[in-house]
């Protein structure tokens, strides 16, 4: 009689347990369902305003971005959530200290060059030209090249939409922010190889001009 008893109450508390397990794992799950629109993930955000055309990589990468928890409801969709992503990568367009950097403005360096045969870096000194937008020029600009014929006078167009590389200052540092109150005073820009030797004679004769369209 007593191993009876003995043996009901056993697997009473077995059952009691049993369901007390089940409650728990129960109200754990609701707990994480309720708590996960507040769950943080880690994403890379700019630390400082990168300009665009900034090509992100070492050594100032680690200046230009950082890694962050935010909660992932308030993550945009396509939010870069690996550094490995951001390495090498070019900027599409401006960032904002803060910003998060997202997938859709980072280009690779072939995109600068689409629709080149043969592309080549070509360089200047804002003061080689009579004239130059070398104080507003930087780094991701794209701007229009014009020549002076001699005989008429007139600056005719010889290449439009060239693409600004690199900018850098008077001492040949290389202007990394939008600071434009920092003249540039030497600016690289991507040509056609076949279009690099008029382009340094013209240079060369005083003849060439460049302007950047503001609606860029």
């Amino acid at each position: 009689m007593e191993n009876k008893r003995g043996r009901a109450l056993a697997l009473a508390a077995l059952a009691a347990f049993v369901a007390a397990a089940a409650v728990y794992g129960i109200l754990l799950y609701l707990e994480r369902q309720a708590l996960a629109p507040y769950a943080r993930e880690a994403v890379w955000v700019a630390a400082r305003p990168i300009p665009r055309g900034s090509r992100l990589s070492s050594p100032y990468l680690e200046d230009w971005v950082r890694e962050v928890r935010m909660e992932a409801s308030m993550i945009p969709k396509g939010a870069v959530r690996e550094k490995s992503d951001l390495e090498g990568r070019i900027l599409a367009w401006d960032l904002g200290e803060g910003m998060v950097v997202g997938h859709e403005c980072l280009l690779d360096g072939e995109d600068m060059t689409a629709g080149m045969e043969h592309p080549v870096l070509a360089g200047f000194r804002a003061e080689d030209l009579y004239q130059a937008v070398g104080g507003v020029l930087r780094s991701g600009d794209r701007v229009h090249i014009y020549a002076l014929d001699r005989e008429s006078g007139i600056e005719q167009g010889v290449w439009e939409n060239v693409y600004v590389c690199q900018v850098f200052d008077q001492q040949g540092k290389e202007i990394l922010d939008a600071d434009g109150g920092k003249p540039a005073g030497r600016i690289n820009i991507l040509l056609e190889k076949r279009d690099a030797p008029l382009f340094y004679e013209a240079i060369l004769q005083g003849e060439l001009c460049v302007v950047k369209d503001m609606g860029d």
